[in-house]
């Protein structure tokens, strides 16, 4: 007969404890991990850490401790050798995040805050206190340094195939030495790509932080207030409330969205002379707007912007020149501007190289279908958009490795290459 509900509760009071206390993991000395950056893969994979391992590998690995303790080795060798045991298998962690950003940033809501609908502080959350306890002390063993990495440098012993790498110097900017790893998980992102265009770095703005909104933002005001003074030309006026959108991906087209129903709903009543004035444009160098999305999808947003007022959408044209008030376009013409926003695409960090990491001929880091990095001995992991993987640079990706990356962490066989099965990426 099934227990009751009070002889259930007997059974957890007196089984955890024990549990507990004669955990194999109470005693056995932590895998210390690096973390490298703190965009979303390395926010996911800091979260599936703290939280530990499964309530099923812990004990698990329990159930393996007892046996090896209690029958002869060869009774227990079939339990603690099977490769299921071993899968669901733990060991403690000791985890370090290491970036120059010492907050985790919400990016899909970034274009939110340039117009207020959405606060600062709402897409942004300490590190520290999103990997540490309520009362701000570091839980399960997770830390964060401050600094830039700057290289990766192995550290080796003689082995039967030659050197073996058996753990990882990190070397910061700020701090030289953060000391030997056993494992370093390398989740750094990608830059974006301006594509060679003169002036682009310059005179253009990404979206990629809070400081960029911040700017967006006030350019936008600005703008508003400039074209309100009517002592001022209509050309100058209409200029300054000109605003150039480069790239046709979710981030320009969220903005533009979110800077009109600004303009309708808020900046006419404010500003009733400048919200007439303002003049839009996204530009686009293939035909279709979201190109990674469906062409439906594409069409549809397409047709929405154009419909309303203010606002065009340039397809097949590329900028050849960005100038501080003006910007030259592929087709020959000439637009003036008071923003540009750059949102045309992502280019590896030069930091992947600088670190001792193999990379493709576009500069990203190379892994195998285990995210392993070539050349460490399954030391380094690399997962999110720094990695030279044939899957698509979204966030969705990025989180189903971290998560894949965490559990690899958690097995007690973690550094072994044969008996794990390769990451294995599903579309949701």
């Amino acid at each position: 007969h099934p227990p009751t509900p009070k002889q259930a509760q007997s059974v957890r009071r007196s089984f955890l404890p024990k549990f507990t206390t004669m955990h194999p993991l109470a005693t056995r000395s932590p895998m210390k991990v690096a973390i490298i950056g703190s965009g979303w893969a390395s926010y996911t994979l800091g979260q599936k850490l703290r939280q530990g391992p499964t309530l099923v590998q812990r004990a698990t690995t329990w159930l393996r401790h007892v046996s090896q303790k209690l029958t002869p080795a060869s009774a227990s060798a079939d339990f603690s050798q099977g490769d299921s045991a071993r899968s669901h298998e733990v060991i403690p962690i000791s985890a370090t995040m290491i970036s120059d950003r010492n907050h985790f940033l919400f990016t899909p809501l970034l274009a939110s805050t340039c117009t207020g609908t959405v606060e600062y502080r709402n897409v942004a959350e300490s590190v520290r206190r999103t990997l540490g306890s309520p009362s701000g002390a570091p839980s399960r063993g997770l830390t964060f340094r401050l600094d830039r990495v700057q290289r990766l440098e192995p550290v080796t012993r003689d082995g039967p195939d030659g050197q073996d790498v058996v753990g990882v110097r990190v070397c910061g900017q700020e701090r030289e030495d953060h000391g030997v790893f056993d494992v370093v998980v390398v989740g750094i992102g990608a830059l974006p790509a301006f594509h060679g265009t003169p002036g682009a770095r310059e005179h253009a703005v990404t979206l990629r932080s809070i400081a960029d909104a911040r700017h967006v933002r006030r350019r936008l005001l600005a703008g508003l207030e400039t074209a309100s003074n009517e002592s001022l030309g209509l050309e100058q006026r209409k200029a300054a409330v000109s605003f150039v959108f480069v790239g046709s991906g979710p981030t320009s087209v969220e903005l533009v969205a979110e800077l009109h129903d600004f303009l309708v709903q808020d900046a006419a009543k404010v500003y009733p002379i400048a919200a007439p004035l303002v003049q839009m444009t996204l530009i686009e160098a293939s035909s279709q707007v979201l190109s990674a999305f469906s062409p439906e999808l594409g069409s549809f947003a397409k047709s929405t912007m154009v419909r309303r007022r203010g606002m065009r959408v340039l397809t097949n044209v590329h900028p050849t020149a960005v100038h501080r008030d003006t910007i030259d376009l592929s087709d020959g013409t000439t637009l003036p501007h008071s923003l540009v926003v750059w949102s045309a695409g992502v280019e590896a960090n030069p930091a992947l190289a600088s670190m001792g990491l193999r990379v493709d001929k576009a500069g990203y880091a190379e892994a195998d279908d285990h995210l392993r990095a070539p050349g460490w001995s399954g030391r380094v992991f690399v997962m999110g958009d720094c990695a030279a993987t044939s899957l698509p640079k979204t966030a969705q990706v990025a989180a189903q490795e971290a998560a894949w990356v965490a559990t690899q962490l958690q097995s007690v066989s973690a550094s072994t290459t044969t008996t794990k099965p390769p990451f294995l990426y599903r579309h949701l």
